[in-house]
């Protein structure tokens, strides 16, 4: 990683075509990231840059602390630059400046891209999440930092039984839907055989009319 500081000066002879070729690769960089879930004392996020070509400088800074990393093509690893952040209790900003590194723009700012990473949930692994998911606060990127665990095991039990509630009223309607079919059976069936014969007379009845008027 390059540890040079951000040059301010903009080079006086930079011209518009060569800026705006070094905007549309400076627009071309593509940045990204992973939450990496290995264990639950392990959750944290990768960012990863590419798309940095020769011409270009990134300065990364973000809005939890005074880290400032500088980036050119030779910190790529296989095309890739990689941030790795600890940070996954909250939501972070990172801020990404772009600055020419050659020709007449050397020095020049280009443009100014983000990215941010959201907080991680750590109540989306409780107990109550695994027997409820949909329950809102479970969501492994919902921001619960205003609920406490208290709190948001107490609404989750309430939501769970509203849902066994529900369930119940559900499987007791189907209950009785089978009970009265099933008192009824016998009238069903008394039905269905009678329009089944009532059906055959009518076939066997058109089926005499035809071939009486074939003799």
């Amino acid at each position: 990683m390059a540890l040079f500081s951000i040059n301010n000066v903009k080079a006086a002879s930079c011209n518009y075509k060569e800026q705006a070729k070094l905007n549309k690769e400076a627009a071309n960089v593509h940045k990204e990231y992973e939450f990496v879930g290995e264990d639950q004392l392990n959750y944290h996020f990768k960012i990863y840059l590419t798309n940095i070509t020769d011409n270009l400088r990134l300065v990364v800074t973000n809005n939890y602390n005074d880290q400032e990393l500088n980036i050119t093509k030779q910190d790529l690893v296989d095309g890739v630059y990689t941030i790795e952040t600890k940070i996954a209790t909250r939501k972070v900003k990172y801020n990404i400046e772009m600055y020419a590194t050659t020709g007449d723009c050397a020095g020049e700012k280009l443009i100014s891209t983000s990215i941010t990473t959201p907080r991680y949930n750590p109540y989306s692994t409780s107990y109550i999440c695994k027997q409820v998911p949909d329950y809102k606060y479970c969501g492994i990127f919902v921001d619960t930092s205003k609920i406490t665990y208290a709190k948001f095991i107490e609404n989750g039990e309430k939501y769970k039984q509203s849902l066994d509630k529900e369930d119940t009223k559900e499987k007791s309607l189907i209950n009785k839907i089978f009970s009265f079919l099933d008192g009824y059976k016998w009238y069903f069936i008394i039905c269905i055989i009678g329009i089944g014969l009532l059906i055959g007379i009518i076939i066997l009845k058109n089926k005499f009319k035809v071939s009486k008027r074939g003799f």
